[in-house]
């Protein structure tokens, strides 16, 4: 379900009559199937992620991103983190929200610091 969930994140689907909530109804079922510290719940929450700015629903978006960052953060996976920054840095760059962008950008890169100083 979780790779469903992927292909329904695009643009086409998106934008069709009742197509991010077929998305979120997918999500939704994907993560009560799968076990609580299965990293493919993130993944869900970034396809949720990736799509509400295709209907403008940027609140939507940064909560779903926000979700897969404390996923992630759970399993410290601090690789998943960064690339969920940097989907929130992108999305927030796109709308020309640059002090959102900047802070995203900032908060990835203090993830990278933090990799860098484990290797």
């Amino acid at each position: 379900m979780c790779e469903l969930g992927k292909m329904r994140n695009k643009m086409k689907f998106i934008s069709q009559t009742n197509g991010i909530d077929e998305l979120t109804n997918i999500v939704t079922q994907s993560n009560e199937l799968l076990p609580p510290s299965d990293i493919k719940r993130a993944e869900n929450f970034i396809s949720l992620g990736i799509a509400y700015p295709h209907i403008g629903n940027i609140n939507k978006s940064s909560e779903s991103f926000e979700k897969a960052i404390t996923l992630y953060e759970e399993v410290n996976d601090l690789y998943g983190v960064a690339t969920v920054f940097l989907q929130l840095m992108s999305m927030y760059g796109i709308r020309g929200d640059w002090a959102k962008m900047f802070d995203a950008r900032s908060r990835g890169l203090v993830n990278l610091l933090i990799i860098s100083k484990k290797q």
